[in-house]
Parts: C-alpha cells; sequence; structure tokens
C-alpha cells in the first residue's frame, strides 16, 4: 500500500510540472477559468472534462459522483471505456465505486 501511495504521488507530483498548450480552451466558459494551467492538467490527465454542457464551473457545488468519477480518472479508469460519460454517467460511476 505504501508503494502504491508512494507511486501516485511521484505520479502527481511529475504531472504538476508539465505544461499543455491546449486544454482549458475545449471549454465553452474557458474565458472564466482562473487556473488555466492546472484545468490543462487535470484534462490532459483525463481527470476532468467538462459536464454534459461542456462547462468547467469550478465553484459549483461538487457532488458525490462528480468526485468519484474525478477519483476513478486519477486511479486510471477511462471515462469512455467505463461509460462514464452521457446521461447516464453518474450509474455507471456509482456501480464501479462499490
Amino acid at each position: 500500500m505504501k508503494k502504491f501511495l508512494a507511486l501516485v504521488l511521484a505520479l502527481v507530483m511529475t504531472m504538476s510540472l508539465v505544461t499543455i498548450s491546449a486544454g482549458a480552451e475545449d471549454f465553452t466558459d474557458a474565458a472564466d477559468i482562473n487556473y488555466e494551467e492546472a484545468v490543462d492538467v487535470m484534462t490532459a490527465a483525463g481527470v476532468v472534462s467538462g459536464y454534459a454542457d461542456g462547462t468547467f464551473k469550478p465553484a459549483a457545488p461538487l457532488t458525490g459522483y462528480a468526485f468519484m468519477k474525478m477519483l476513478l480518472g486519477a486511479l486510471g479508469y477511462d471515462a469512455a471505456v467505463e461509460g462514464y460519460t452521457g446521461a447516464n454517467w453518474s450509474i455507471n460511476v456509482a456501480k464501479q465505486a462499490i
């Protein structure tokens, strides 16, 4: 378990050093994003990709399903493969989380 946590920490630290040139401009509310580089990194890592309307909304309340989707994405689950996209994404996230 300690090796796994060390690996995750090393990966996060490595990703924080990466500068991505594209990413936040894919969101329809890109002009309102304050921490564009952080959003770019998280988008490139597949942790976030917008919500159903293509916006990022970092100040919106975080639901348990959205948090679990981000956590599963950070752990390496592919949203497209696992079905974490579309109208019923929360049901698929809940199934995987259980």
